[in-house]
């Protein structure tokens, strides 16, 4: 099949697929996120002759257990009450597919892809940062008029009256941020792995290294300190795979050491600085103290668990509820919430074998890059490794971070890319 465009028509169309990933941040009224959706699908028709991905490169496990897990979340589609909120999650989670097919095709363009990516997602660190600076400055940039281009206009008004709080966390969702901080956290470390990478292979060092101090600073101000663990166990993991590869045993250990060291007061000097960490409001929640009120809320879920392991309970929020309202008040935990762990959710949702799918889905993907760098000294390998770590930490305290159309983007376009 040809092409429908030329190769330089789809370049320019992935280019600009690659800029509304971080646009889908900016511009509410212009819901950036479905544009990226349908840009992505169309895409896949544009693509021909030597962009289409070989049926037997699809084949390979590092996407077959991605296509399964889907077809798992797809039967539980069927047997879940609200099809409208079940519909949500097989469409969102299905986009892997069509994204990852796109970048793979395009690897070649890998460096301006991921510039395209780094700078366009730049302001969205600085405005996280910025809405923990001191309040005067905030309110006052915050009033600016043009600001309304960016924030929908009732959660910036919101903002001004003090009627909400300046954080990512809340489902105002104020600046059309993320839904949650860990998922802006797992965004900021994309990012971060963008810059390093960039760093590392191009020129003009300085200004790559420059943008990943801004989101290393970003995602200490999401607040998130999952991100943050995620963060150095990443760094640590990777520091230590590369210098594996062109050192002796003994300071290949004698790194390992220090870069324990380095993250051992990297997470406490971050979480120092974390602004949830002396906010009761975010640290205090109901009667339990321990991880943001997460244990009761895993212990209740894993009883939904014990009850449907099989094929869960379906995808849409009522079924859910329904479960896991009876177990709540067992451990006290908060009522009608979701399970925080994204392994649990889809275990709790569509059974054993979509859990399966995901794990060998992402451990395939660590064992592929992983060979890439050692046989063929390819550097975006521990890249690809470095992206999937904080995807699998930060699963373990948040629903479905794959749920976020962002997240879910900008993950697969790593992996198309790798």
């Amino acid at each position: 099949m040809k092409p429908v465009l030329s190769t330089r028509a789809n370049e320019i169309l992935i280019y600009i697929l690659t800029l509304l990933i971080p646009m889908q941040i900016y511009f509410p009224a212009y819901r950036g996120k479905y544009v990226t959706i349908f840009m992505a699908l169309a895409l896949v028709l544009f693509l021909g002759g030597s962009g289409m991905v070989k049926v037997r490169q699809l084949l390979k496990d590092k996407i077959l257990f991605y296509g399964l897990f889907w077809l798992m979340i797809l039967a539980s589609f069927f047997y879940s009450g609200d099809k409208a909120d079940a519909f949500k999650h097989v469409f969102i989670l299905g986009l892997g597919l069509p994204i990852y097919y796109v970048y793979q095709g395009a690897s070649r363009q890998k460096a301006v892809i991921l510039k395209i990516f780094l700078f366009g997602s730049l302001p969205l660190a600085l405005f996280i940062i910025l809405l923990f600076i001191n309040d005067p400055v905030k309110l006052r940039f915050l009033g600016f008029p043009w600001l309304k281009i960016f924030i929908e206009p009732k959660g910036l008004q919101a903002i001004l009256d003090k009627a909400v709080v300046y954080n990512v966390l809340y489902p105002h969702k104020e600046g059309g941020f993320f839904l949650n901080a860990n998922d802006a956290s797992i965004y900021m470390c994309f990012a971060t792995v963008a810059a390093g990478w960039l760093a590392l292979t191009e020129k003009n060092k300085a200004i790559y290294l420059v943008a990943g101090i801004i989101f290393i600073l970003g995602l200490v101000f999401t607040g998130s300190n999952s991100g943050i663990y995620s963060f150095f166990i990443a760094l640590t993991i990777v520091t230590v795979l590369y210098f594996s590869r062109r050192t002796s045993l003994v300071k290949v250990m004698l790194v390992l050491i220090l870069v324990l060291g380095v993250s051992y007061g990297g997470i406490k000097i971050f979480t120092a600085m974390n602004p949830r960490y002396d906010n009761s409001q975010f640290k205090y929640l109901g009667d339990n103290l321990v991880l943001h009120n997460r244990l009761p809320i895993w212990r209740a879920s894993i009883e939904v668990i014990k009850q449907h392991p099989w094929f869960g309970v379906g995808l849409d929020k009522d079924n859910w509820n329904s479960y896991y309202r009876s177990f709540a008040p067992k451990y006290k935990a908060l009522p009608d919430t979701t399970a925080h762990n994204m392994y649990l959710s889809f275990w709790a949702k569509s059974g054993i074998l979509a859990l399966l799918f995901m794990l060998l889905f992402l451990f395939s993907n660590i064992k592929y890059n992983l060979r890439r760098f050692y046989q063929s000294n390819e550097l975006f390998g521990l890249a690809a490794v470095c992206v999937l770590i904080p995807l699998i930490i930060v699963g373990m305290t948040e629903a479905i971070p794959l749920m976020e159309i962002r997240i879910i983007a900008a993950f697969f376009m790593f992996l198309g890319l790798s």
